[in-house]
Parts: structure tokens; C-alpha cells; sequence
């Protein structure tokens, strides 16, 4: 077996048991790219870290805090439907009006 061989034996080993330390490499390597392009490929540099990440296993979309910082907090989903309130009931029906007599004929 060749050095080359081993080596990428050794790099597979490390990426398979530290994860989130080969995350936060790809990430490093993609800020530098970035950063000494000027940002004008950052789409396309965050698209091709994604594709490296998939490649070697890592899993998709996490976002791994370096080393000292601390973890972010979940982000809240938004609050469950709360029930419509009942209606109010409106006043009730005027009663209907009494017939009107036509007066009485006259003797």
C-alpha cells in the first residue's frame, strides 16, 4: 500500500470519528476561500462545501460553533393556533309589530 493510501485511510478514520471537527475545518477552508475572494463566490463556495461535506459524510446543514463559543439555542417555531373566541351573541330580535286595526266605520 502506498503512503497516499494511508494517508486518505487516516483522514476517512478522523473525519468518521470527529464529525463536528471536520465540519468546522470545511467551514475554516470555505471562510478563507471566501474571504481572500472578496466574498464574490460565497454562494458558490458554500455550495461546494456542502457537496464536500455530503461526500465525506457529514451531516447535512449543521452549523458546528467553534471550540469556546457557546452552542446557540434552538429557534423557537412559531406559537400553536390559538381557538378563535366565541362569538358574542348580538341583541335579540325586535318582536314583530301588532297588526294595525283599521279604524272603526263611522254610524
Amino acid at each position: 500500500m502506498s503512503s497516499t493510501g494511508g494517508l486518505f485511510d487516516k483522514v476517512k478514520n478522523f473525519i468518521q470519528g470527529n464529525p463536528d471537527k471536520a465540519q468546522q475545518g470545511l467551514d475554516k477552508l470555505g471562510d478563507v476561500v471566501n474571504q481572500r475572494t472578496g466574498g464574490k463566490y460565497a454562494d458558490q463556495i458554500d455550495k461546494a462545501g456542502d457537496k464536500v461535506g455530503e461526500r465525506l459524510g457529514l451531516p447535512a446543514d449543521e452549523t458546528v460553533p467553534a471550540p469556546g463559543e457557546p452552542t446557540p439555542a434552538p429557534m423557537p417555531g412559531p406559537p400553536p393556533p390559538s381557538p378563535a373566541p366565541a362569538p358574542v351573541p348580538g341583541p335579540p330580535p325586535a318582536p314583530a309589530p301588532s297588526p294595525v286595526q283599521p279604524p272603526a266605520p263611522a254610524p
